[in-house]
């Protein structure tokens, strides 16, 4: 067989040559376009992202979220939230009788723990309205130099946003005027509540004495003076 038989046809090595140099070419494309500028071979990962890409694949805006999904449910579970009212609410009556013992008095006072219609059934008298109520304790109180009011017992019921509570209450006063004198006095104390856009208020309270104690002071009502049990 002579050489010439043995030697492929030159169209054949054309095209081979052909296809080599094209996938030379494509592969020294893909390497040169992840390379740095020095050089260096970089991940595809490390490349900067243009802005199309950026967009695509930044999160959907929390307002597009929160449209997407179901209409939320209660933060508590009923039973839940029972136990945080009555949290509340104990916490409140409790500041209210620390509140008798601090002896500051003023509308933020009021406003802290009533209603602006609240009615107060009190052992100098019955009250309607947040400020006649500021008016008639701090009358009484001034009455006294030091009291200790304590609170206990109390069986609260919550309805929604009402609620009641029932307990006892036992209040000691010292006497203004220096005398050192001793007036005690006990009895049954009873709330209603509602709840506000700034938490439990009480909206009428009543204080029934039991039993009393040592010699209540003096308090003026009107153009005369009647003694008066108080708090």
């Amino acid at each position: 067989m002579s050489t010439d038989e043995n030697t492929p046809p030159k169209t054949t090595l054309t095209t081979h040559q052909t296809a080599t140099t094209h996938q030379t070419a494509t592969t020294d494309q893909a390497v040169a376009t992840h390379q740095t500028p020095t050089g260096d071979q970089t991940d595809a990962a490390d490349r900067p992202m243009t802005t199309t890409e950026a967009a695509s694949s930044s999160p959907a805006p929390a307002q597009f979220l929160a449209q997407q999904r179901p209409e939320a449910e209660p933060r508590f579970p009923p039973q839940h939230q029972r136990l945080i009212d009555r949290a509340e609410i104990t916490d409140l009556l409790d500041r209210y009788l620390r509140s008798l013992d601090e002896g500051i008095f003023d509308e933020a006072w009021a406003r802290a723990f009533h209603t602006e219609e609240v009615t107060a059934v009190m052992p100098v008298g019955t009250v309607h309205g947040r400020d006649a109520l500021l008016a008639s304790v701090s009358q009484a109180m001034a009455l006294f130099d030091r009291t200790v009011h304590l609170g206990t017992n109390a069986v609260i019921e919550i309805d929604g946003d009402r609620a009641t509570a029932r307990g006892a209450q036992l209040s000691t006063h010292v006497l203004a005027g220096g005398s050192g004198a001793l007036f005690i006095s006990a009895g049954h104390a009873d709330s209603e509540l509602v709840r506000t856009p700034d938490g439990w208020r009480i909206s009428a309270s009543s204080l029934r004495i039991a039993w009393t104690q040592g010699t209540p002071p003096r308090m003026a009502t009107g153009p005369g003076t009647e003694r008066r049990d108080t708090a």
